[in-house]
């Protein structure tokens, strides 16, 4: 969940995006599929177009068979926290931890946000409640609002 709201957003700030997950449920896969990320393994994607870089959440662990395949193709691999920092260092950051309730006092803020007419990126790690939102989005906004573990 926590890759979730960065690819969606990065998708729809026009990023070509692929992606896979051992565990990925069915709402998910809908929910990454109509944001236009595809779902596909690595090994199958490298046959057909090489990426950029991998970027890959804490629950990769070394070792993992897609990490392998970047790292045997020189891949650049990228954890989920350094690539977010990367691509928000132009953007004044409202970072929202502790060890519970992050995911909606993130929700709440970029709520606020959007209710108040104020443009701002959003990165939750849990579906909105009582919504069809998308976890995440990205524009041109200097302001990013994001639930950071």
């Amino acid at each position: 969940m926590g890759m979730a709201p960065l690819v969606i957003g990065l998708a729809q700030a026009g990023w070509l995006i692929s992606g896979e997950d051992d565990a990925l449920s069915l709402v998910m896969r809908c929910v990454l599929s109509s944001a236009g990320v595809k779902i596909v393994s690595l090994r199958l994607l490298v046959e057909n177009y090489f990426p950029d870089s991998v970027v890959y959440s804490s629950a990769v662990k070394e070792g993992h068979v897609a990490r392998e395949i970047a790292e045997d193709l020189a891949i650049p691999l990228q954890r989920r926290g350094s690539f977010l920092a990367e691509i928000s260092k132009s953007k004044r950051v409202i970072a929202i931890c502790s060890s519970h309730g992050k995911s909606s006092t993130t929700a709440m803020c970029a709520q606020l946000f959007q209710e108040s007419r104020l443009d701002a990126d959003y990165y939750v790690g849990a579906f909105y409640q009582d919504s069809g939102k998308a976890p995440g989005k990205f524009t041109d906004a200097s302001i990013l609002i994001a639930e950071i573990d």
